[in-house]
């Protein structure tokens, strides 16, 4: 929270008469906070200046149909160019190298990552992948164990004799951290004392071995053998901080076993951490505005990241990085994965994955990624990024939708926890009749 002024002030900053502001009050738009008199009204000055920032006139044009929803978080800052999780900016992570497992816990925990952040992870990443017909698209493979984790009915969901409640079954605990129950008076009581990091490190751990084919032998031969030795000589620490026994048990290296027929070196993991880290959350992305919504009508936390799964499913969100994945296959002009609504000159997390993926790509894969860069009409986005790792991974392309996913639903956990803690039902649209066409 930043400092709180008065109406006055606040309808100054906002380049508005004290009436409007009251106007976005009343909308939900704005929060008031009671004064020291109990009378008087204070505003918060972050928030003013992120109202500020989406009504003012863009330098760009906007879609006729475009909508602003401002709701006051604390998970995530993003303006142009810039983004920060509970207020340390996402770069000053990755220049620390913090892993996936400690900025999930930083999202959920609202404190700084913690050097033994306590995960462990369900099962061993080295079993047979969960029974599911190949066929069924990894996102519906997830809405499958997610939803059987909260006893969902998800009969008709795939067309399998797969039991559902068998998938989910070793990721759910009758413990302290298990699903609540929600068939309460006491809603918000139940969930004020569920236990989300514990909850989110055993949907991860689910979802992992829901994702893509069981870990097998890989080619100890490939071509990133000299890299990763010339890696190593100039760097001897990589080994210690990278090569620990522990990391088959890391996000990033079991999420690379399960896709890539590429060893797992510390370059190629460090690469598809980074990519965790960096699509973790993104402030109000319309899956994490679903996932809110639900939240609101206080669903299951299961049911939430139904709700995140589902939108993720559109092509135009969790399909994108998809498509440039098969441009850069097909050897065809990469017709996404460029332009950013807020980062309009430049998404920040571009580079710092993109060096990462350079760092163990073939020279010719290289040379296509910065082709398809040179020929994008406007700026790279993190859904290009994205897609070029799992090329020169050489996994398959659905491999980039269950990265997003699994990475996003880290995010998604820290906000329906904080819209837990608001008023219920608070999302409400109103609608108008359409304009009669001329």
């Amino acid at each position: 929270m930043g400092e709180l002024v008065n109406a006055r002030t606040a309808a100054e900053r906002l380049g508005v008469d004290v009436r409007t502001l009251y106007a976005y009050v009343s909308r939900g738009a704005l929060r008031r906070v009671p004064g020291p008199d109990g009378r008087s009204s204070r505003y918060d000055s972050d928030e003013l200046a992120l109202l500020a920032r989406r009504s003012r006139p863009r330098t760009l044009p906007r879609p006729a149909a475009s909508i602003d929803l401002v709701i006051a978080t604390r998970v995530s800052t993003v303006t142009d160019g810039v983004v920060r999780y509970r207020g340390t900016d996402v770069l000053d992570l990755v220049k620390a190298e913090e892993p996936f497992e400690r900025v999930a816990d930083l999202l959920w925990q609202a404190g700084p990552p913690q050097t033994d952040s306590g995960w462990t992870l369900p099962g061993t990443g080295e079993r047979p992948a969960f029974p599911l017909p190949d066929e069924i698209p990894v996102l519906h493979r997830f809405a499958i164990a997610v939803a059987a984790m909260t006893g969902a009915g998800i009969s008709d969901v795939a067309a399998s004799d797969v039991a559902a409640s068998d998938i989910a079954a070793p990721y759910v605990a009758a413990s302290d951290g298990g699903v609540p129950e929600l068939a309460t008076s006491d809603v918000a009581a139940v969930l004020s004392t569920h236990d989300w990091p514990s909850w989110g490190r055993r949907v991860i751990g689910c979802l992992i071995d829901t994702s893509g084919p069981a870990p097998r032998d890989r080619d100890h031969h490939d071509h990133a053998d000299h890299a990763d030795h010339a890696d190593l000589v100039h760097n001897p620490d990589r080994a210690l901080h990278h090569d620990h026994p522990d990391d088959g048990a890391t996000v990033a290296r079991r999420l690379w076993q399960r896709w890539s027929p590429l060893r797992p070196t510390a370059p190629r993991v460090r690469a598809l951490d980074l990519a965790l880290v960096l699509l973790a959350e993104h402030e109000l992305a319309l899956s994490t505005l679903s996932v809110r919504v639900a939240a609101s009508a206080r669903a299951t936390p299961a049911s939430c990241l139904l709700a995140g799964l589902s939108t993720l499913s559109g092509s135009l969100h969790g399909g994108a990085s998809r498509t440039v994945h098969d441009k850069l296959a097909a050897r065809e002009p990469v017709v996404t994965g460029f332009g950013q609504p807020v980062h309009r000159h430049g998404d920040p997390r571009v580079t710092p994955l993109l060096e990462a993926v350079y760092a163990f790509a073939t020279p010719a894969d290289r040379e296509l990624i910065e082709t398809a860069h040179r020929e994008a009409p406007r700026p790279l986005n993190a859904d290009f990024a994205l897609g070029a790792l799992t090329y020169a991974a050489r996994m398959p392309a659905e491999a980039a939708t269950a990265i997003f996913a699994i990475a996003r639903v880290a995010g998604w956990i820290a906000h329906a926890a904080e819209e837990y803690e608001e008023p219920p039902l608070r999302f409400r649209g109103h609608a108008v009749r359409p304009a009669a066409a001329g």
